[in-house]
């Protein structure tokens, strides 16, 4: 069984806040030399709809959800569910209109310090996707009101920013247990040093499966911790490249990969939480 690292398990598409199509980013892959990448769009399984089969590269279905934690953002990530699962599909129509109530609060604040942006422009940017600050962060980016991404989060969209407005959350245990119900397996997303050993450890009692230890802005140091982690919570070590194809998140595609084996660990997960789902 070939063990080399060709899984890019963290990626996003124009579904949500990428720049590419679907086949944009399949066909990237394989010109990467992934052989499976995993599609986790924001609060968005569209891009499932847009799929063709690809001899070269297999696609595994995922999402990204975000929770709370006390007032801190928690990012959990689906793999293996079912694109078409009526009560996920019902969820993400919620979460993708408060994103559209969220950007025009997010405008007006930006309209009170003199910086207009139609939203028009942003449902421009978004393109039908589900409307991130990012696209936002582009358009101010692009009008001169910051040099850079960690510029624009700074000063204007992150939770010190000027204009920065909350995202309607789950409880962290809600998020886990929405992909569950879909079938998938739930893994904490690059958590860097956000969380402590217990917090992580209450995740896995809600039922966390994984945690994305491998991850394209972790340090050597934030590896070994969260590999040491997942060990003792029996928890799946993942990893990816958050690959967004955008100009202002230049990351490339499969910039972090795991094995083979980090797959088949979720999709035996996911494989539990589909039978729970239909016994």
């Amino acid at each position: 069984m070939n063990y080399t690292r060709i899984a890019d398990l963290h990626v996003h598409t124009d579904a949500s806040d990428g720049a590419c199509s679907v086949g944009e980013v399949i066909s990237m892959a394989a010109d990467a030399g992934l052989e499976i990448i995993a599609i986790t769009d924001h609060d968005s399984v569209a891009a499932f709809d847009d799929l063709e089969c690809n001899s070269r590269v297999e696609v595994i279905p995922g999402v990204e959800l975000s929770a709370d934690l006390a007032g801190r953002e928690v990012h959990v990530l689906g793999y293996f569910l079912d694109p078409e699962d009526a009560e996920l599909l019902a969820i993400l129509r919620t979460l993708q209109q408060k994103r559209l109530a969220r950007a025009h609060t997010i405008l007006r604040k930006l309209s009170t310090q003199s910086i207009h942006i139609p939203p028009r422009d942003v449902l421009a940017a978004a393109d039908g996707g589900a409307i991130s600050r990012l696209h936002i962060a582009e358009i101010l980016i692009d009008n001169g009101h910051s040099a850079n991404l960690h510029q624009v989060f700074r000063d204007y969209l992150g939770p010190e920013g000027t204009a920065f407005v909350a995202k309607p959350h789950f409880e962290v245990d809600q998020a886990i247990a929405i992909i569950h119900r879909a079938g998938g397996a739930a893994v904490l997303a690059h958590p860097h040093n956000n969380f402590t050993f217990e917090e992580v450890a209450s995740f896995a009692e809600a039922g966390l499966d994984g945690v994305e230890a491998h991850y394209v802005r972790h340090s050597a140091r934030d590896v070994r911790r969260w590999l040491d982690v997942a060990a003792k919570l029996h928890l799946v070590p993942t990893g990816g490249s958050d690959f967004h194809g955008r100009r202002i998140t230049d990351t490339p595609i499969g910039a972090m990969r795991v094995e083979r084996k980090t797959v088949e660990d979720l999709f035996e997960r996911s494989g539990h939480n589909a039978v729970r789902r239909i016994s």
